[in-house]
């Protein structure tokens, strides 16, 4: 399996730890950053076909895998318009590498090892959702229908079909071959500016993508300062 890491944005909501550096190299706890607790993680299990988007400060993420990770075989595919697309646009660019079987993840994301041997073990394609998390008005959410998640979206209207997501996916490859093609007829008519999710609900009805509850497990997007501090606090 090949894991897919999303670190082509500007982390512009983190204030001055973004100022010179890509939001995946913000300082944790005990001299991890959010990026290298990710890799520790995906060689615990066993994982070590990596492809990380990147942006701004091109060679920094490059450079300290390097460092940190001898050894270490990452591919990398950059975001020249990283200021101007969203990931949508990132994925386009590295479609070569996404049509297969992949765990695909972004950049901000912190979790515990549970809740990423949950997904890896998954059958089919499947995301994270935590039916014990109120829904929030800006996060992800995910609507469902018969048991899958057919719409993803962050101003999707709150109701009991809807569930807090996380961007934390197990994505086979017909599954991302269809949704591969989507986003190219996205990026085709110059729609590059929506989440990669905004295709997904296009053909959502030919997909079957299934919620993975974690119910209450702690995996979190870091956005904002407050988030960085929540984060900290949890991995203590």
């Amino acid at each position: 399996m090949r894991a897919v890491i999303l670190n082509s944005g500007t982390g512009s909501r983190m204030g001055s730890l973004t100022e010179g550096r890509p939001k995946c190299l913000v300082p944790l706890n005990d001299g991890d950053t959010i990026l290298s607790r990710q890799i520790r993680m995906l060689q615990d299990a066993g994982v070590s076909d990596i492809l990380i988007t990147i942006g701004p400060y091109e060679n920094m993420i490059p450079d300290y895998l390097e460092k940190e990770f001898p050894g270490l075989k990452v591919n990398y595919v950059r975001n020249e318009l990283y200021d101007k697309t969203n990931y949508i646009y990132s994925m386009y660019l590295a479609d070569e590498f996404l049509r297969e079987h992949i765990l695909l993840l972004h950049g901000d994301i912190v979790l515990e090892p549970k809740v990423l041997h949950q997904i890896l073990k998954a059958k089919g394609s499947q995301v994270v959702v935590d039916s014990t998390v109120p829904l929030p008005d800006k996060d992800f959410k995910g609507r469902l229908s018969a048991g899958r998640i057919i719409e993803i979206g962050t101003t999707i209207e709150k109701g009991r079909d809807v569930v807090f997501l996380l961007p934390v996916y197990v994505l086979t490859r017909s599954f991302m071959e269809r949704w591969m093609d989507a986003i190219a007829e996205f990026v085709h008519r110059e729609d590059t500016s929506v989440y990669a999710e905004n295709a997904f609900n296009q053909i959502s009805s030919d997909l079957a993508l299934e919620p993975l509850d974690i119910k209450g497990a702690f995996c979190m997007e870091v956005d904002t300062l407050e988030d960085l501090a929540v984060a900290r606090e949890e991995i203590r």
